[in-house]
């Protein structure tokens, strides 16, 4: 168990004892405490940009990595660790990597046009770096045991959920701006990136997306705000779930009294059931008048196989149960528990 009485500290218990086994104080906050994937490592990220990692079972310190300026400065199997040195006008980065098992330097990268901001690639030891170009933007990926280029992951889409290995890739061929304009979406396994996987629209757009617990399918809101259900495999489209527009009425924000509007609706939220037969949406009344919010409408029910809608309740927020015949509906006032 590890606690901390003030910023610049560590405490390691002993659940079985409830004795102290080890207690580490520094001159800077620390701000960040992992342990390692298998238990027997500990490290922490102090303000003063230094990696600090013991040994379990020695307690004794065996890295100690200064400078490194990074966010997030080691990969998510704590193997490898990333510091960024930037040159005095702030165009050119280098990127030096460490074995964190030694502590000794692997390699550098010379970046250039590199913002400095870099980010480690879900369940990999693969990194990215942000360059910055006067018309557009790069996102170059990085093997960290070996410095190499992954050219086929450029432009990965890390804000899009990936699914294990699988990552959306979207390479723009147009700018303008900054802003691409024309571009494809690519799903790409990091362990076998040549053999990519290019949907059948872009998802550049797209707020969100859900994996099938299967893996074989994802869900993406379309730009109409439709949702699209994709097959995994070929990239294609197998149904799209849609609300229609109704007429409604809402208090409006800038006028006294009630008005009648055709309502937009759009979906905030959607989840698939633990066994991937249906998923579950909440989708929120648009007003027309600049500045209204956006009103929680109802929790629907769907078939994923078909794209039909088989219930829908007042709500604003929804959860599964585990074997996914039931699902929990809150209105902000009652919860209740519906069957499938």
């Amino acid at each position: 168990l590890l606690t901390n009485e003030d910023p610049k500290s560590i405490i390691v218990w002993s659940v079985l004892t409830g004795k102290v086994l080890f207690t580490y104080s520094d001159k800077y906050p620390i701000y960040d405490i992992s342990w390692s994937l298998d238990g027997n490592k500990l490290f922490a990220y102090t303000q003063e940009d230094t990696i600090h990692a013991w040994s379990v079972d020695t307690w004794k310190e065996f890295i100690t990595l200064p400078q490194m300026a990074s966010s997030d400065p080691w990969s998510p199997d704590f193997t490898r660790a990333i510091s960024v040195d930037k040159t005095t006008n702030q165009t050119t980065a280098t990127v030096n990597i460490y074995d964190l098992e030694s502590g000794k330097h692997v390699t550098s990268i010379n970046a250039e046009k590199a913002t400095g901001n870099l980010n480690w690639i879900p369940n990999s030891h693969l990194f990215q770096v942000s360059l910055n170009y006067e018309d557009h933007y790069e996102y170059p990926v990085y093997d960290a045991f070996d410095g190499k280029l992954i050219k086929e992951l450029e432009r990965l889409s890390t804000s899009l959920q990936s699914d294990r290995n699988r990552f959306f890739v979207i390479p723009c061929s147009k700018f303008d701006n900054k802003k691409c304009m024309q571009s494809t979406t690519l799903l790409v396994d990091i362990f076998s990136p040549t053999h990519a996987v290019t949907l059948s629209e872009t998802l550049i757009d797209t707020p969100f997306v859900s994996w099938s617990k299967k893996g074989d399918r994802f869900l993406s809101v379309g730009e109409s705000g439709d949702i699209n259900i994709w097959d995994a495999t070929s990239g294609t489209i197998l149904t799209t779930l849609r609300i229609p527009q109704r007429s409604g009425t809402m208090l409006s924000m800038y006028e006294t009294g009630n008005s009648t509007h055709l309502v937009e609706t759009t979906f905030q939220k959607a989840f698939w059931s633990p066994d991937d037969t249906f998923i579950a949406t909440l989708d929120c009344y648009v007003s027309p008048n600049p500045g209204q919010a956006c009103n929680s409408g109802a929790i629907r029910g769907w078939n994923s196989a078909t794209g039909t809608e088989i219930f829908s309740v007042p709500g604003q927020e929804f959860a599964w149960s585990s074997t996914g015949d039931r699902i929990l509906v809150s209105d902000d006032k009652i919860i209740k528990q519906w069957y499938i």
